[in-house]
């Protein structure tokens, strides 16, 4: 079952990459993470064991993605109770109470002994948009970039 938001783009070849690593490496949950949309541009991603950052360059197992652009294996869901998606309010640190299902669902997977899976190389390729204006992540500070090519500021 592949999650999009309808706000995300990603290029054609997007879904076949992901589903070609869940195949792979036989992971019930993969997906990608991208910048929110307003500041102060918060990569959505909790690293694993609240590590300060995870490898950009490789499939890595987290805590957290959100489900803008995840595949989940139906047989993974045989897991879970229903719901498998609730809405609950957020405390990020340093940043506004943000509400979600997206990291309660991950949660409630790992806590039923599943694993949450990065495709960080992906990620650089998705798009997060706002109106008529993009965000995507990069690999130099500040970690984003305004698709068309205006400097986005962020508090790092």
């Amino acid at each position: 079952m592949l999650f999009t938001d309808n706000d995300l783009s990603f290029p054609p070849w997007a879904l076949d990459t992901l589903a070609l690593a869940a195949l792979d490496m036989k992971l019930d949950i993969i997906g990608c993470t991208y910048c929110l949309k307003t500041p102060p541009y918060v990569v959505a991603c909790r690293p694993k064991d609240n590590a300060a950052q995870f490898d950009v360059d490789s499939i890595s197992e987290v805590d957290r993605i959100p489900t803008g652009f995840m595949l989940i294996r139906l047989a993974a869901l045989e897991r879970l109770e229903q719901p498998y998606f609730t809405y609950e309010p957020l405390q990020e640190t340093g940043y506004t109470t943000v509400g979600t299902e997206d990291y309660p669902f991950c949660d409630k997977f790992r806590a039923a002994g599943g694993s949450i899976w990065l495709h960080a190389p992906l990620s650089f390729y998705l798009t997060h948009w706002d109106g008529g204006r993009g965000i995507q992540l990069t690999r130099e500070p500040p970690y984003h970039r305004e698709v068309f090519g205006i400097p986005v500021y962020r508090d790092v």
